[in-house]
Formats: structure tokens, C-alpha cells, sequence
């Protein structure tokens, strides 16, 4: 269960409740809105345990991370790689077959930005959080395009430029404000960075 770092994914789905609920026009489907959150929470979870097989050994070297599942020897990395990958296809193919082609694309669009992007890049650079941005700012498209079917004129980046610019201002800076405290800790843990 901690493979899958459930607050972290309670939080996605939390965006992805919004993104649906802002996107609905008329009375909210519950069962397309159930569909959204099991495919994307599929998704999140593969993408979750993909990232602790990636990061395993600086895990293994950090006092806040090194009781997660791999590093504390509580699964083997091939266990979390195999369900992470059994994962990669579940997620937006329940999607796909269940709420539409558009959400699929766009949570598969998160993982790939987050575990090719900003999982690689945040060892070498603190670029890697105006990257991180990027997944973190698409599981409220991906409610928005589960309930309209389509990004719309106030879908995706419209939706928060339009909407919330201020909010989403918030998140891009609360996203880079955490960063300097988790380069301390990896400072702390002797992490190069």
C-alpha cells in the first residue's frame, strides 16, 4: 500500500474530483465521476510505484524516505517494477473503456511528465519543480475532460489561467517554495545533488 504513497494519491484524486465537478455541465454523472477516479487512481498508483522503484537508493539514504517499502527490504524492486508496470496499462485503459479517449491521454501525459521529467531531473537541478508543475497541475484536466469529453474553451491550462490564475500562481510557487527544504534534507542525508 505505501508503493502507491495513498496521500499523495488522495490528493490527485482530490484535483481530479474538482477538475470533474468545475468541468460538469448540469448535474454531475456519478458514475463517470467513480470511472475518472478509479482509472486516474490506477494511474496515480502506477506512477507513485514506478517512482520509488526509480529512486530506491537515494531513498534508501534519506532519513524521511529510507522506510519506504524498497529501501526498508519490505518488497523487492523487481515486485514494485512488475506492479508498476502491470499498472501502466490499467489505469488509462479503464479510462479509455470506461469515461473517454481524452482522460486517458491526459493521465498518461502526467505519468510520462512525471517519472521521464521530473523524477529524473530533481537529482540534478531545481528546474525540476517548474517541471514538476506540469503533473501536478493535469489530474484536474483530466476530471475537466472526463465530464466534458473534450478540453473545451475553459478546459486544461484555460481552466486555471481563466478561473484561478491566482491559485494556480499559489501552487507553482507553494511547489517551489518546498523544493530549497528538500535539498537541505537531502544536504542533512548527504545526498549529492
Amino acid at each position: 500500500m505505501l508503493l502507491t504513497k495513498p496521500r499523495v494519491l488522495l490528493m490527485v484524486l482530490v484535483t481530479v474530483l474538482v477538475g470533474f465537478y468545475v468541468g460538469t455541465a448540469g448535474v454531475p454523472d456519478p458514475w463517470r465521476l467513480l470511472h475518472v477516479l478509479v482509472g486516474t487512481g490506477l494511474a496515480g498508483a502506477r506512477s507513485l510505484a514506478l517512482n520509488q522503484f526509480l529512486e530506491r537508493d537515494v531513498d534508501g539514504r534519506m532519513e524521511r524516505t529510507r522506510r519506504r517499502p524498497l529501501p526498508d527490504r519490505r518488497l523487492r524492486p523487481t515486485e514494485a517494477l512488475y506492479f508498476g508496470l502491470a499498472l501502466t496499462a490499467a489505469g488509462p485503459a479503464y479510462l479509455g473503456l470506461t469515461t473517454n479517449g481524452l482522460s486517458a491521454a491526459v493521465v498518461t501525459l502526467t505519468a510520462a511528465s512525471y517519472l521521464l521529467a521530473y523524477t529524473p531531473l530533481k537529482r540534478y537541478s531545481p528546474l525540476c519543480t517548474l517541471l514538476g508543475a506540469v503533473p501536478g497541475a493535469l489530474p484536474p484536466v483530466a476530471g475537466w475532460v472526463a465530464a466534458r469529453g473534450e478540453f473545451g474553451v475553459g478546459g486544461g491550462l484555460g481552466l486555471a489561467a481563466r478561473r484561478s490564475i491566482g491559485d494556480a500562481r499559489r501552487l507553482v510557487y507553494a511547489s517551489i517554495v518546498h523544493l530549497p527544504a528538500l535539498f537541505i534534507l537531502m544536504a542533512v542525508d548527504k545526498i549529492p545533488v
